[in-house]
C-alpha cells in the first residue's frame, strides 16, 4: 500500500494531535508480533510518558494474534506513525534513530525524506539552522521542504533571485531562507560566503562534483562517503561513511558532550588546586602554622587526581546538552562564569579548610589532629564539588545528579576508602603525621562539605540565569 505526499502529511498531522497512549495501542495491534522487542525499547527509553503506555502496550498485544489478514494493510500506516512520533521528541537518542532507519527497511515505499525528518528536529532544538540547497524546480523543492518539516510555510529563494542580489543584500535574505532552488555551484559558493559574512559557523554537505567549491569555502566540509565523487570527498573535512544526516546530528551531540566535560574538568580541577593554594599562602602571609604538611599536600593531590580529577570526562551527555543554542566560535575555554567559578570555589574551600583548622584548635586539639582534620575537609569539599561540577547547565539537586555514574561512584568510593585509610591505619600515621579523627569531627567535615554543595548551587541558580557570567561566551 502505497502513499501520496499530501496522505503522508495527512498521517503526520493526525499524529501530531493524538495522544501517546493511543498511537501505542493503535500501533500494536497493526505491528507484526515480530517488531514487539523494538516497540519494547522504543517505550522504555523515552522515559515516564512512554512507560505509562505499558500496561496498555502489553494488553494491546494480545489483541495482534487476531485479524493477521488486516496487519498488512495497516501496517505501513502505523510504522510511520512510529517514525514520526519518536522524532517529534526534543531530542533524538540512537535508538530513535535505529528505529527510524528499521521502519525504512521494512517499507521500502516509506521515503527517505519522512524519516530524514526525524533528523532534523534535534538541530532545531540545538540552534542549528538547516537549509536545503538543490538544483530542482522552486515547487518541488518546498514540497519537500515542508515534508522534511524542515519548515510549513517555506522561504524559498531561487538561482535567479541570487543572480539579482548583492552580497550585502543576500547575506541579509539567506538567513531567512530555508531553500534555495535551481541553484548552480556558484550560487551555492556565494550563499555559504554570505552566511560567514554574517558570523555563521557553516557546514555544508554534498556528493557531486559541483557541490566541491562551496564544501571547500564552508567552515565544515561535509562529503558523502557512499555516492560522494573523490573529488567532494577531497575537498571536505569529514566524510559520511553512512550517507546519513542522523550522523551529522550525532556528531554535533557527541561534540558538544566533550567539550562540556573539558569544561567541567577544567572547572573541578583549578579551584581545588586553588583552594589548597590559598589555604598555604594565607598561613604565610599571616604567620599562623601551616594548615597542612608539604607530603599531605602531595597526598591530597595524588589520590584526587587519578580518582576523582579524572571520572568527569567520562560523563555522560546533559539532559539539555541539544536545547541549548552553540557556543560563540571565539569562545574561550575559561568562560567568564568558569574564572568566576575558580575563584569563588577557591575561596570556599580556603574558608573551609581554616575554618576546620582553627576549630579543632580551639577545641585545643594537638596540631597534627588538626591537620588531619583539614586532609579531610579538602577532600570532603572536592567530592561534594564533582557532584556540583558534573552539571554546569542545571541543577545537581536530581535523583540522576545524587546517583551519579558508575565511574563516579568508583571513584568516590576509591577516595573514601583512601581517606578512612590515611586517618585510621597506623601505618599512615607514620608516614603523613595523621591522627585519628573522632565520629563527631568527621560528621563535622562532612556538614561542611553540604553547606559547601547547597551554596554553591544556589550561586549556579541565581549567577547563570540573570545572564551576567555566561557559560559559553
Amino acid at each position: 500500500m502505497r502513499y501520496a505526499a499530501s496522505e503522508k502529511l495527512d498521517i503526520i498531522r493526525t499524529v501530531e494531535t493524538s495522544p501517546v497512549p493511543n498511537i501505542i495501542r493503535n500501533l500494536v495491534l497493526a505491528a507484526p508480533a515480530t517488531h514487539f522487542v523494538m516497540l519494547t525499547q522504543a517505550v522504555l527509553v523515552r522515559g515516564p510518558a512512554w512507560v505509562s503506555c505499558g500496561r496498555s502496550f502489553w494488553r494491546s498485544s494480545l489483541l495482534a494474534r487476531r485479524s493477521s489478514s488486516s496487519l498488512s494493510a495497516a501496517s505501513e500506516n502505523l510504522w510511520m506513525t512510529l517514525a514520526v512520533t519518536i522524532s517529534s521528541a526534543e531530542l533524538l537518542t540512537p535508538l530513535d534513530c535505529s528505529i527510524a532507519n528499521l521502519v525504512a527497511r521494512l517499507f521500502k515505499n516509506v521515503e527517505h525524506a519522512l524519516i530524514t525528518c526525524c533528523r532534523s528536529i534535534p538541530c532545531r532544538t540545538a540552534g542549528i539552522s538547516v537549509k536545503m540547497i538543490t538544483g530542482d524546480h522552486a515547487a518541488t523543492a518546498a514540497a519537500i521542504a515542508r515534508q522534511l518539516g524542515l519548515d510549513q510555510a517555506p522561504h524559498v529563494l531561487t538561482g535567479a533571485d541570487v543572480d539579482t542580489m548583492s552580497d550585502e543584500e543576500l547575506g541579509r535574505i539567506v538567513e531567512e531562507a530555508t531553500v534555495l532552488a535551481r541553484t548552480s555551484p556558484e550560487h551555492k559558493l556565494r550563499v555559504v560566503r554570505a552566511l560567514q559574512a554574517k558570523g555563521a559557523v557553516v557546514a555544508m554537505t554534498g556528493d557531486g562534483v559541483n557541490d566541491a567549491p562551496s564544501i571547500k569555502q564552508a567552515d565544515v566540509g561535509i562529503a558523502m562517503g557512499h555516492k560522494g565523487t573523490e573529488v567532494a570527498k577531497e575537498a571536505s573535512e569529514i566524510v559520511l561513511l553512512d550517507d546519513n544526516f542522523a550522523s551529522i546530528v550525532s556528531a554535533v551531540h557527541e561534540g558538544r558532550t566533550v567539550y562540556d566535560n573539558i569544561q567541567k574538568v577544567t572547572a573541578w580541577t583549578l579551584p581545588t588546586n586553588g583552594g589548597e593554594a590559598l589555604t598555604v599562602i594565607a598561613a604565610i602571609l599571616l604567620g599562623f602554622t601551616m594548615p597542612m604538611t608539604p607530603v599531605q599536600i602531595l597526598w591530597i593531590n595524588m589520590i584526587t587526581t587519578i580518582t576523582l580529577g579524572l571520572v568527569l570526562a567520562f560523563e555522560p551527555p546533559e539532559p539539555n546538552v541539544m536545547r541549548r543554542p552553540p557556543r560563540a566560535a571565539n569562545a574561550g575555554l575559561l568562560s567568564p562564569f568558569l574564572v568566576w567559578r575558580v575563584v569563588f570555589v577557591s575561596l570556599i574551600f580556603l574558608a573551609g579548610a581554616l575554618g576546620i583548622f582553627f576549630y579543632a584548635l580551639g577545641r585545643g586539639l594537638d596540631v597534627d589532629t588538626a591537620r588531619t582534620m583539614v586532609v579531610n575537609t579538602i577532600v570532603v569539599l572536592e567530592i561534594f564539588y564533582l557532584f556540583n561540577v558534573r552539571y554546569l547547565h542545571m541543577t545537581s539537586f536530581t535523583w540522576r545528579g545524587a546517583l551519579g555514574t558508575p565511574a563516579v561512584l568508583l571513584a568516590v568510593g576509591a577516595t573514601i576508602v583512601a581517606q578512612l585509610a590515611f586517618t585510621y591505619l597506623p601505618v599512615m600515621h607514620t608516614l603523613f603525621a595523621t591522627k585519628p579523627v573522632s565520629m563527631f569531627d568527621g560528621l563535622m567535615i562532612i556538614a561542611v562539605g553540604v553547606v559547601a554543595m547547597a551554596i554553591l548551587e544556589l550561586e549556579k541558580q541565581l549567577i547563570q540565569p540573570l545572564g551576567v557570567l555566561k557559560l559559553n561566551s
